[in-house]
């Protein structure tokens, strides 16, 4: 995030390869943030493309990002600056082989949302329960 701003009008976008779709799979928002973040909590919307340019999934999320009756941070931290991941959806399955694309806008009500240092993805294989 330049100057740890996530500007209201800065929609991120992250392209990921699926070569298996037989699978299902994890998908994470990782999010770091610094103690003097404003909120409790982070609304984000999520939006994934298929390699064709189909939207095939929207939400928006609430993150809680600190104890509301305590203040206390949530996530792994170290000094001021907290780790957190959050599941946005569990064993999904793709229908087909292909780059996906996944769009993450900051749904809070300001426009220059502070003490945001960074965002990112992971996608991982769901674990098979045997």
């Amino acid at each position: 995030m330049p100057s740890t701003v996530w500007e209201k009008e800065n929609i991120y976008e992250l392209e990921f390869d699926i070569s298996d779709p037989s699978l299902s799979y994890n998908i994470y928002f990782n999010l770091r943030n610094s103690v003097s973040y404003p909120f409790q909590n982070l609304y984000m919307e999520f939006e994934m493309e298929n390699a064709e340019g189909n939207v095939i999934n929207k939400e928006l999320k609430n993150f809680e990002l600190f104890d509301p009756k305590t203040g206390k941070p949530y996530g792994d931290g170290l000094g001021d600056l907290f780790d957190h991941r959050f599941l946005l959806l569990e064993s999904y399955q793709f229908e087909k082989e292909g780059t996906y694309t996944i769009r993450m806008e900051q749904f809070m009500r300001v426009d220059n949302l502070p003490s945001v240092v960074s965002i990112g993805v992971m996608v991982e294989k769901a674990s098979s329960k045997e």
